[in-house]
């Protein structure tokens, strides 16, 4: 196991590595996924734009607003930001512009291959190019996760419901933390006690490192199969499943209080972790993990218009 002393000092040498190439540590709220993690847009929590350079890292191209308590992202025409409530804003041409879909409330993100939200008890899938109703939800919203605007998982504090024609109805009892997050084609969750579950199938998936039990934080899905990231007492640990056996790899070198708000892999890839520090990291073709530099333009856009302050 790494020392806490020993991995705060990884950390600290990494980021140093990372500024000297003209990185910039700016704090993250969320990611745009994407197909390939190294081209997904990452948010800053003002709605600061940092969008891929094709080589692994990432350059700011929009300075964000007022302060918009960024809370998570999708992709719809763009990336689209949700924060505590609506509206949500979408970002086009170097700008913000608030997308308002006649309701008023809690927003949240979903997550999976089709861009989902919910405001309120309200549920919204991206199709055909625009915003569409799905379903509401007979109690408050936790998490979503969509495929379609047929194929949807909506959980509540200790169920999962799933959409049936037009209706929610009750798919299994199970508290969930959140939904997979990147853009597979896996339907699979995180329960609130840190174990992975398999929505469709209604069951939970044990997951056993080289070392023993991971208590995982996230998960998200390549090509089909999970990745987990967790901890193993004061460390980061990383699994992947492949042919029904868990691989284990070290996990990133981020700091113990760090929150990972962003979590992608391919096959082709690898795993992209994004932290709330600021610290991206993408598992390389070495296979080991490189910080991913996140630059600032030498003539930073000029703030706004962004996402104003959400209501609270």
């Amino acid at each position: 196991m790494i020392e806490p002393g020993a991995r705060r000092l990884a950390v600290a040498l990494a980021l140093a590595a990372a500024l000297a190439s003209g990185a910039s540590a700016a704090p993250l709220a969320a990611i745009a996924a994407a197909p390939d993690p190294w081209a997904a847009t990452l948010l800053g929590p003002s709605g600061q734009v940092w969008r891929p350079d094709g080589q692994g890292g990432w350059d700011q191209v929009g300075a964000g607003g007022a302060a918009a308590d960024v809370r998570g992202a999708v992709v719809a025409d763009g990336p689209v930001v949700v924060g505590k409530a609506a509206p949500m804003y979408r970002h086009d041409r170097d700008a913000w512009h608030a997308v308002r879909l006649g309701e008023r409330g809690k927003t949240l993100a979903g997550t999976g291959p089709r861009a989902a939200v919910a405001i309120g008890r309200q549920v919204f899938v991206w199709s055909g190019q625009r915003w569409v109703r799905a379903a509401t939800a007979p109690a408050p919203i936790t998490a979503l996760w969509a495929a379609s605007d047929k194929q949807l998982y909506v959980a509540g504090a200790d169920v999962v419901w799933r959409l049936r024609g037009k209706a929610l109805v009750p798919h299994a009892t199970v508290a969930v933390r959140g939904f997979a997050t990147g853009v597979g084609a896996g339907a699979w969750a995180v329960t609130a006690d840190g174990a992975l579950y398999d929505v469709a199938r209604r069951s939970a998936v044990p997951v056993a490192g080289s070392a023993g039990p991971i208590a995982i934080e996230q998960v998200t899905d390549a090509d089909g199969e999970p990745w987990v990231l967790g901890r193993r007492g004061a460390a980061r640990v990383l699994a992947r499943r492949e042919r029904g056996a868990w691989l284990e790899l070290p996990g990133p070198a981020l700091a113990d209080d760090d929150l990972v708000v962003g979590f992608a892999a391919s096959r082709a890839r690898g795993p992209l972790v994004v932290a709330a520090s600021g610290a991206v990291w993408r598992h390389d073709a070495t296979g080991t993990w490189a910080a991913a530099p996140l630059r600032v333009m030498a003539e930073p856009t000029r703030p706004g218009p962004g996402p104003a302050r959400m209501p609270r």
